[in-house]
Order: C-alpha cells, then structure tokens, then sequence
C-alpha cells in the first residue's frame, strides 16, 4: 500500500501525486483547475456542502465526491434548473409547469416563431388601419397595388 505524508496528514493511495517510497513525502497536486474560476461559495452551493469544503476541493487538500463532481459539471455546462422553477418537473422528453401542463422541445423551439409571426401580424395590422384612416376606401385600394406591406400584387398603376 502506497503512503505518504502532508502537512502532517497520512496519506493512503497516491491521491496527491505518485508514492516514491514508503515513509517519503508526497509531492500535492496542483489545485484542481475542474474549479478553476467559480467562488468557493458557489461551487458550495451548487453542490450542497459548505464553502470551506468547497474551498478545500479548489486547493487540492480535499477529494470531492464523484457524485459532487457530477453535480458541479452538470452546474457548469447549465443543464440544471436554476431557484426560480422550485415547481417545475423534466418528465422524460417533457418539462412540466406547476399547473400539470406538459410541454416538448418542439414546442419550446416553435414559441419564439409563434410569438416573432404575432408580433409581426400585429405590426402590420396597425400599418394597414392607419393607411385606411389615412386615405379612406379609395387610398386604401391604390395603396394596396404598391405597398408589399399590404397585399396586392404590388404592380403600380393598378387599381
């Protein structure tokens, strides 16, 4: 069996570096660059343990969990729901809201064109209601031949 000693500690298994000897000293890792860039505090957070534990993980002094390491990953790349949907379930291929409603991915992709297409409506039906204000029945059927923006067949001169 391989061991070492750090900073007073007994070391069994080669976590911090190689064993070269029994009764030499191990060399530490350098501090694992997993945390590099995330506070102590969050990664504590993220992974359910104190920020001191969370500290000793970002040094090297201590081993996390695979089950941490895991948790912190799936953190980082954001495939975690953050605090504000407590109430929300991934069900298989579904993301359910509060109220038991089940939504796809297909459908979450669909509503940015849905709601992009409605915005667009509305735009155009306003444009339409001032130009019929504008220049009453008859401007309105001229402004139709020319304005793509209207309909029509977009030929001038046509009435």
């Amino acid at each position: 069996m391989c061991r070492g000693y750090l900073r007073g500690r007994l070391l069994v298994g080669g976590f911090f570096g190689q064993c070269v000897g029994r009764g030499e000293r191990e060399v530490a890792t350098p501090p694992s660059s997993r945390f590099y860039g995330y506070p102590a505090d969050l990664i504590g957070s993220w992974c359910g343990v104190s920020a001191g534990v969370a500290a000793g993980w970002k040094e090297g002094t201590r081993k996390p969990s695979k089950q941490a390491v895991l948790l912190f990953e799936l953190h980082r790349q954001r495939r975690v729901l953050g605090v504000g949907w407590e109430d929300w379930v991934v069900n298989g291929e579904c993301l359910v809201d509060p109220e038991g409603n089940s939504t796809t991915q297909g459908q979450l992709r669909a509503y940015a064109h849905v709601v992009g297409w409605a915005i667009e409506r509305n735009r155009l039906d306003r444009v339409e209601s001032r130009s019929s204000d504008l220049l009453g029945r008859s401007g309105e059927k001229r402004l139709r031949g020319v304005s793509p923006l209207l309909g029509g067949n977009h030929k001038r001169g046509t009435s």
